[in-house]
């Protein structure tokens, strides 16, 4: 589990230029920086045991900025 914020800040740093929703730490998952109007899903992560680790469960958001 990523428990330190220095790691937590880098940890998905892409820079997309433009409008964007910037990378942000849910204290689930790690979301990339995402431009303006982007869906974008991922696994549930496999570290809480509460999750189905097949990969069948995903958590979502959308960039409105």
């Amino acid at each position: 589990m990523v428990t330190s914020p220095h790691t937590m800040y880098n940890c998905c740093y892409v820079g997309v230029a433009g409008l964007h929703c910037s990378r942000n730490w849910d204290g689930w998952l790690c979301w990339d920086d995402t431009a303006a109007g982007i869906y974008t899903s991922q696994n549930c992560p496999n570290y809480f045991v509460d999750f189905d680790p097949t990969g069948e469960q995903h958590d979502s958001r959308v960039s409105l900025f």
